[in-house]
């Protein structure tokens, strides 16, 4: 049998040993050099040329030393596979020397010859037996794991002209031999692997009218002339454009259906869209490979909307593929976080679902079109379609099911309770299991940490936080590492292991990082900055604030600055440098169609400053205009700019209208959030202190104090404390302002935190304690303020 004694593959991805059994060759430097050698053996490879291939122009210093261990791992993988003498060291580089039967591109090479001289001969059954036999060789495009590499761009062309002029000279042969339709069901797959080249379309009409149906040839041609005009921006050679004029001319007695144009064609069909979508993801991973993560996504989202124009032109009335397709561009929308974009295409792909009675169809969909990006929930009525999903799915549908219970449970959160999150997400978990869906089982432990995102369950969020990693570990899936970590950072050092905390992000920016995933790089580095922060290494945070400032601004502009600036405020604050950010602030708060998060955040500067401006932009932002906020990642944003500036301004309505909005998530997020110091309960302490509600005030604010001292978090206590120490003073109550404002003025003191030693010795120096006096002519006094995380 041709090939049985192959060692050496690459005719697809490269790969060393028998077929069943293959040898380990390491990263894409050897399994790259194994290709070269073997492409040009037996014959030596130049050192220059080797260096070339491999690197391009970013060769290493000392590539020859480099060139020599790389070789050596070859030759120790070689020697596993039990031809460890093949790999010389010769002038002037390197030659692998074995027998040719062991080396695939070879063998397909001697079996083309083969059959090349048996269809001279006249032995047209020998000839097409042997190309078929070659053809088999191939696993894919040659060296497809390497498409990123430099050598690609310069030999995988090469191999391609070589395997589809194996290809045509097999449907020449074939037509010739009258096995046209055998002939036009192989070149239905060759056109979708290879669409642009023009003879495999020419040969395939030819064939579909050799077969007796005309109507298929002259579509086949169609569809041939628009794949090329659309790819290459100019239309194909004389030849494949006659093809209808002929088939029409040569078929008068069998008039042809005016309606091919929406003709069902299965030989066509399946391989002309399936090759669209395997180029759409080819051209997405190559992009991978030769730049970042974020192009590679864009090219993938160009990709499938090509397949998508492709097919609309072609064959309007396609709805079914038409929906495969839709579903792979709304996806590619959602990786590069074209959220507006991916809606507009799920919506769309959701009524064709509708139309066609498309369960799983719809239930893709609307996981797509519900697509949590970043952590927080989007709209409620989302709850709908998933369930609506979900009532569409049949019982047997485990996988599907588990993912749409996954979605539908985070989503729930934000909008019933923990509890019913919990009950989902567990049901999602047994449902994926059952299927065997190790995606689904990661969605579901995913989901079950948002139904222990509780002040009650932080131990059990931490142990789910721990067998989502493992699970994920175990999978080899480093997205759902990166998430399993980023979760960790605000449960264990809610349990005070500040330090396994700082361990977690850190991970999570390392791996952001690694896997190019343009959201996660700046949210990572958002909650390991604040952790920075948590601990007192304030130049760190603020240098990794701005570096997710700077990440942000490509993926999610406006979500990253209303999170980033908002840390920037908190950070300057402190520092007592609020006037180093007003004119930035300014500038993106004024610009057309601003959202509320930026408006807020100019409301908060300007009442820090003590300036009559933030009471007018309060005034102008209604009741209604807080509540129609979806549930994004802006969300609490707001929530928390509006309360510090309805304090800092004694803004009664807006500090109502917050103070509505945040007490129904006290008892969820209190103390998980995403710095673990209790954010909600000092937002809901300042708002309730400012309408009159000073019970309720000073119990949220002392919360917020003993979160921030449990987690190890002083200089978010210290926000707290001046706070707490603001309204005891205001009642009269020095006694027990003063030790709270001692010990907020100690911490700033020793963190460098002029913010915050200046509204503390204000709140001193206002006192009639004569240690507190003392302490007041120390430093300036400054408009006392609590500060925002």
């Amino acid at each position: 049998m041709i090939g049985s004694q192959i060692s050496v593959r690459v005719l697809g991805p490269v790969s060393l040993g028998p077929i069943d059994e293959t040898v380990a060759l390491g990263g894409a430097l050897p399994r790259g050099f194994l290709a070269i050698v073997a492409l040009e053996s037996p014959r030596p490879v130049a050192v220059d040329r080797l260096s070339f291939l491999l690197w391009g122009d970013d060769a290493p210093n000392g590539v020859k030393v480099a060139l020599q261990q790389i070789a050596s791992r070859v030759r120790r993988a070689l020697t596993v596979a039990g031809i460890g003498d093949a790999l010389h060291a010769v002038a002037p580089g390197y030659a692998l020397d074995v027998d040719p039967s062991t080396i695939d591109v070879r063998v397909f090479r001697s079996a083309v010859r083969a059959a090349n001289e048996s269809h001279r001969q006249g032995d047209d059954i020998d000839a097409i037996a042997g190309l078929t036999a070659a053809l088999e060789l191939w696993s894919g495009p040659p060296l497809a794991d390497l498409a990123d590499q430099p050598l690609a761009t310069l030999l995988v062309p090469a191999l391609e002209d070589e395997r589809w002029r194996a290809e045509e000279r097999r449907a020449e042969i074939l037509l010739a031999t009258g096995r046209s339709a055998e002939c036009a069901e192989l070149l239905s797959a060759a056109t979708g692997r290879a669409p642009l080249r023009e003879r495999l379309w020419v040969l395939q009409a030819q064939a579909l009218a050799a077969a007796g149906r005309p109507a298929d040839a002259v579509r086949c041609a169609r569809a041939g002339i628009a794949v090329i005009t659309a790819e290459l921006g100019v239309p194909p050679g004389p030849e494949l454009a006659s093809i209808e004029q002929n088939v029409r001319a040569n078929a008068a007695a069998q008039p042809i259906d005016e309606r091919v144009h929406a003709a069902p064609l299965p030989e066509l069909r399946p391989s002309l869209l399936d090759g669209a979508l395997r180029r759409a993801l080819d051209n997405a991973e190559r992009a991978a490979g030769a730049a970042t993560q974020r192009l590679a996504h864009d090219e993938a989202v160009r990709q499938w909307q090509r397949a998508v124009e492709l097919l609309d032109t072609i064959d309007p009335g396609d709805d079914r593929t038409r929906l495969r397709l839709l579903l792979g561009l709304g996806e590619a929308h959602n990786t590069v976080s074209l959220e507006a974009d991916a809606r507009r295409v799920f919506a769309r792909s959701m009524d064709i679902a509708r139309r066609l009675g498309d369960g799983p169809g719809f239930a893709w969909s609307a996981l797509g079109y519900c697509a949590d990006r970043t952590g927080f929930s989007s709209p409620a009525e989302q709850q709908v379609l998933l369930r609506e999903a979900l009532n569409g799915l049949a019982e047997h549908d485990v996988l599907l099911r588990g993912r749409v219970l996954a979605r539908l449970a985070t989503e729930c959160y934000w909008h019933d309770s923990a509890d019913v999150t919990l009950e989902l997400a567990e049901a999602a978990l047994e449902a994926s299991t059952e299927a065997g869906d190790s995606e689904g089982r990661l969605l579901a432990r995913y989901a079950i940490l948002f139904g222990c995102w509780t002040p009650d369950r932080t131990p059990r969020l931490v142990a789910e936080c721990e067998a989502y990693l493992d699970e994920a570990l175990a999978a080899g899936d480093h997205r759902h590492q990166l998430l399993a970590h980023r979760w960790l950072v605000p449960a264990v050092t809610e349990l005070g292991d500040v330090a396994r905390g700082m361990h977690s992000a850190r991970v999570a920016v390392e791996m952001a990082d690694e896997l190019g995933l343009s959201v996660q790089q700046w949210i990572s580095r958002v909650i390991a900055a604040t952790q920075l922060l948590v601990v007192g290494r304030l130049e760190e945070a603020e240098s990794l604030a701005s570096e997710a400032l700077s990440l942000g601004s490509v993926s999610e502009p406006e979500t990253a600055f209303d999170y980033v600036s908002l840390f920037m405020w908190t950070l300057h604050w402190l520092r007592g440098r609020l006037g180093d950010i007003v004119e930035l602030v300014e500038q993106v708060a004024t610009a057309p169609g601003v959202d509320l998060a930026r408006r807020l955040g100019l409301a908060l500067t300007y009442a820090e400053l003590g300036r009559p401006e933030a009471t007018t932009i309060l005034d102008s932002i209604t009741t209604a205009d807080l509540r129609r906020v979806p549930r994004d990642a802006s969300w609490y944003i707001v929530m928390a700019a509006m309360a510090e500036a309805a304090a800092l301004t004694r803004h009664q309505r807006a500090a109502r209208d917050v103070l509505e909005q945040l007490r129904p998530f006290h008892e969820r997020i209190a103390v998980n959030s995403v710095s673990a110091s209790g954010p909600v309960a000092h937002h809901i302490g300042i708002a309730a202190w400012t309408v009159g509600q000073h019970d309720l005030g000073m119990r949220a604010l002392t919360d917020a104090v003993d979160i921030a001292d449990r987690v190890g978090a002083p200089m978010f206590a210290a926000r707290s404390r001046i706070a707490l120490a603001e309204c005891h003073a205001a009642m009269g109550r020095h006694d027990r302002a003063r030790p709270l404002a001692e010990a907020a003025l100690a911490v700033a003191r020793a963190n460098g935190l002029t913010g915050v030693e200046r509204s503390a010795v204000a709140l001193l120096g206002s006192s009639t304690d004569p240690v507190s006096e003392a302490v007041s002519e120390s430093a300036t006094p400054a408009r006392t303020s609590p500060a925002v995380d």
